[in-house]
């Protein structure tokens, strides 16, 4: 059984069209379901959970990245199946997935190509591509072994699944192995003046773990998950593998 969550904030003038010829060709591939608008009166979390207990196992957001990330949240901690038709913007989780936009995407949903990809978890939150920490006063400790300590004054620092993929430009080169049962901390650190090269950029460290403790070295500090939700210090985060299962195309970028 399928549901499918078409994304509230699509104009419906401009989509009218764009989702009948979408719902056709979900009846056409016999694989169409129950189809929901999301409102204000209308959670992503509410609906999942009503339909799963009318035996629902796969969901579809149809929309943009915003709607598939909060899907996402939800389903994979039922383990559900989750797919992803393209429609409005911005649309860049696409390209990860290797999903056509609008009516197109249909038939990579029905040929179901499943991918089981890890999910990072922070305290009790779930999160798939990354987790940003938006203050480098921290003590982090990989897998109970060693302490990252931060030496640069203005490091980026991230723990990464995917990739920060939710923030600037972001190219297949930057996504990190979502399927490798590791999470990475990622320190970036900004740009530097050479008397040679003019403008460098030193290389980022990078250091894998499966599971890792965050605590402020003086007041504490925010951590933002997906670019959203936002966790404070002390945290652990820890790798769950395969814990979801999404719906993509041969072209995907893992």
């Amino acid at each position: 059984m399928y549901l499918y969550l078409v994304d509230q904030h699509l104009h419906p003038g401009k989509t009218a069209t764009t989702l009948a010829r979408i719902e056709s060709r979900l009846i056409e591939l016999g694989i169409n379901g129950k189809m929901e608008k999301l409102s204000v009166l209308k959670s992503v979390k509410e609906l999942v959970q009503d339909q799963v207990r009318e035996g629902m196992k796969t969901v579809v957001a149809i929309g943009t990245d915003a709607l598939l990330r909060q899907l996402i949240a939800v389903a994979a901690p039922l383990n559900l199946v989750v797919g992803f038709i393209p429609l409005g913007s911005p649309i860049h989780l696409a390209k990860v997935f290797g999903m056509p936009e609008a009516a197109d995407a249909c038939d990579v949903l029905s040929a179901r190509i499943i991918k089981k990809v890890d999910m990072g978890k922070v305290n009790h939150h779930y999160f798939f591509s990354s987790l940003e920490i938006e203050h480098p006063a921290v003590r982090m400790t990989c897998d109970g072994k060693y302490q990252i300590h931060i030496r640069s004054d203005e490091p980026q620092i991230s723990v990464c699944n995917f990739g920060n993929i939710f923030h600037g430009a972001f190219g297949r080169e930057d996504l990190s192995n979502p399927c490798d049962g590791y999470l990475e901390v990622v320190i970036r650190r900004s740009r530097r003046r050479s008397f040679f090269n003019g403008d460098a950029a030193e290389r980022d460290s990078v250091f894998p773990f499966k599971k890792l403790t965050i605590h402020a070295q003086r007041e504490s500090v925010k951590l933002v998950a997906d670019h959203e939700q936002v966790v404070s210090t002390p945290a652990t985060v820890e790798v769950v593998p395969q814990k979801l299962k999404i719906i993509v195309g041969k072209s995907r970028w893992f």
